[in-house]
């Protein structure tokens, strides 16, 4: 396929609107049902790009949801414990590799999330497109679908939801090049991988770093370059998923003991736990003032 033609572009106002290869080639995307909008896209390709690295970094199955144009949830295939699965309403769900990164994506902030595109780096089989089916979504991207599972996203939304495959073997240019206000930029594509080699350098006394802080870091790293937003990103990754990612034009401290905040609220909202894990982000400091973050502080 050399083009997709588009009901509109990021407003209903623009249109036409397409989708298609500068160099004439065919697309690396094919839909397999539905009929995705300009912004689903948007979502798709930057998400693909997050869960495809940390396959490919982590070596285990990845998820991410996203919402306008950055991720709102982003994990790796760890398995979750009894308290997790009622934290993400999955206690009553079979649940594979691919299916449990997505769960713990999905929870990462459920109201984010709500309405998401979701990014899956595997084959998607039938227990993560049940896990899909009964989930607000707008619409998945993935390698490749088993027929029962395809058979089963399609039939989300009436046939409206957007199932979209991609060529897990499509390398873009090495050059990306932009146009606003008709003006084109253009610059190298941001390829440069995070390896085991960038945490060789530990400089505090303490030289253990578990191999679970090691995954943590990968996802906290790697996820802010999807992050499309000028200002400050906050991320903080606990027990092999994004925790969130907050941005603000103001202070840095400001973004994490939201971050925080909201970590704890989700914990204690939901009613398995008396109170939130213990981490870093006790005790956060706000303003030069040492407070606990609480759960208001997020809304």
């Amino acid at each position: 396929m050399k083009d997709l033609t588009l009901r509109y572009g990021t407003n209903p106002n623009q249109s036409p609107a397409r989708v298609y290869m500068q160099d004439g080639s065919d697309l690396p995307i094919t839909v397999l049902g539905g009929s995705p909008g300009y912004i689903n896209l948007l979502d798709a390709l930057n998400a693909w790009q997050l869960v495809r690295e940390l396959k490919q970094v982590i070596g285990q199955p990845a998820a991410a949801s996203f919402k306008h144009v950055s991720p709102s949830g982003a994990a790796v295939a760890v398995p979750l414990t009894d308290i997790l699965k009622k934290i993400y309403f999955v206690d009553d769900m079979e649940l594979t590799p691919l299916a449990t990164a997505y769960a713990r994506a999905r929870g990462v902030d459920r109201m984010s999330s709500f309405g998401d595109f979701i990014a899956l780096s595997d084959t998607v089989d039938v227990p993560t497109a049940k896990l899909i089916s009964r989930e607000v979504s707008d619409g998945v991207i993935a390698p490749a679908y088993e027929p029962e599972a395809l058979e089963i996203l399609k039939k989300k939304k009436q046939g409206k939801y957007a199932v979209v495959q991609i060529d897990p073997a499509y390398e873009p240019q090495l050059t990306e090049t932009r146009q606003v206000f008709g003006v084109s930029m253009e610059q190298r594509r941001n390829d440069r991988i995070v390896t085991q080699e960038d945490f060789a350098n530990i400089v505090t006394k303490k030289k253990d770093l578990p191999e679970s802080a090691i995954r943590d870091m990968f996802i906290a790293w790697i996820n802010p370059r999807y992050v499309h937003c000028m200002d400050h990103a906050q991320v903080h990754a606990i027990q092999f998923r994004l925790l969130r990612d907050r941005w603000t034009d103001h202070r840095r401290r400001r973004g994490t003991a939201i971050a925080c905040a909201l970590r704890s609220s989700r914990w204690l909202q939901s009613g398995l736990v008396a109170s939130a894990p213990a981490s870093i982000c006790d005790g956060a400091s706000i303003q030069g003032r040492r407070q606990t973050p609480r759960p208001r502080q997020c809304h």
